[in-house]
Formats: C-alpha cells, structure tokens, sequence
C-alpha cells in the first residue's frame, strides 16, 4: 500500500510542479486551462464499473445484472411491471411474478422473451423460469 501511495504522491508532486511553472508563464487562469488541455478525457463512471465487475463477478451474475437494467426493453413495460429478473445461471433466467395468474400468459410468452432477450444482450438464454 505504502508503495501506491509513494507513486500518487510522485505524481501529485509532478502535476503540482507543471502547474506552477505554466502558472509563472502563462498566469493562473491560462495554467488552468493549459492543464486541463492535457489531461485525460474523463469518462463516466459505468464504463468503469462494468470492467471491475466484469473481472470481479461470475459471467452468469453480471449478465443478470445486466438483463435487470434493460428488462422493460426486453419484455416491455406492462410485463416488466409484473415481473422481477431473479437470477441467471447456466443459460437458465429465472424471473419472479407477482401472481400466479400471470404464469400461464408468461410461460405462452417465452419463446418471444427469450428471443428478445438472446438478440438484444447477445447472451445465450436457453429457458426462462417463470416462478
């Protein structure tokens, strides 16, 4: 640990040492900006997530993650609403509903969910268990 912080400290101490030589030549305002030139593009902070919990999940558990955020996408809304993604493993999606009249009507639906589900995620969904 002491190492990382040894290397942030050398790096902080680099930036702090630009920032004042551009801030003598240029003035504070123009070093601002001249610093800002040469960082790095921020990007947002779901494209770091997924690669960390890409690394650090089952590939199962992350595309569950997954179909949960674009479930009213791939099943529609008024099905979405009745329904809850419980839980992926194994080419099998299994997905929780709120009444036991609704199973019937779902388990009729499956093959287009599943289709959806398939071409929209680029997964391989083998079944989905409608429970």
């Amino acid at each position: 640990m002491r190492e990382n912080d040894y290397a942030a400290r050398k790096r902080r101490q680099k930036l702090d040492e630009r920032y004042y030589l551009l801030r003598d030549w240029y003035g504070a305002e123009a070093a601002s900006e001249e610093m800002a030139a040469h960082c790095p593009e921020a990007r947002p902070i779901g494209e770091s997530l997924d690669k960390v919990m890409k690394q650090s999940l089952s590939p199962d558990v992350f595309a569950c993650f997954r179909i949960q955020e674009k479930w009213g996408e791939i099943a529609g809304d008024q099905i979405a609403g009745m329904t809850r993604v419980s839980s992926f493993n194994r080419g099998v999606l299994t997905v929780e509903v709120a009444h036991p009249l609704y199973l019937r009507e779902l388990e009729m639906c499956e093959d287009l969910i599943r289709e959806n589900l398939n071409s929209r995620m680029g997964i391989n969904c083998e079944k989905i268990r409608f429970v």
